[in-house]
């Protein structure tokens, strides 16, 4: 029972520090930082299945990254667009804020279909 204790603890801190890596790089827009976060919360997303309604196959791992932002990493993740940027590959976009004091901060992640399935991020901007 003692190492099942001590791998949950080690399990807390870890997420414990992704909060505060994606949380300090969105507040020091640290573009790369946040990349490097957000394709390590989508790496085990298997690639989708192209639909006549779902062109590029990644909605639910759309959703799916959504949520693991809210509930893994403390900020208010919400979907602004999923493929219909124009642009090719199109690419989806995610509203990410977070507090900071007493200010709201907010960025927009972008994200494009990976060349082995999934997706991955690309950029952030204001």
């Amino acid at each position: 029972m003692l190492p099942l204790a001590f791998l949950t603890l080690g399990c807390e801190k870890d997420v414990s520090k992704r909060y505060k890596e994606l949380k300090a790089a969105i507040r020091n827009d640290d573009v790369a930082r946040v990349k490097d976060i957000v394709n390590r919360l989508v790496s085990d997303l298997p690639a989708g299945t192209a639909t006549a309604t779902d062109p590029d196959g990644h909605y639910n791992s759309y959703l799916i990254l959504i949520e693991r932002l809210n509930e893994e990493c403390d900020v208010i993740a919400t979907g602004t667009c999923y493929a219909s940027i124009d642009a090719s590959p199109e690419t989806s976009e995610i509203k990410l804020e977070i507090f900071s004091g007493s200010y709201l901060v907010t960025r927009i992640i972008t994200l494009r279909p990976g060349n082995e399935g999934g997706f991955v991020c690309i950029n952030m901007h204001e």
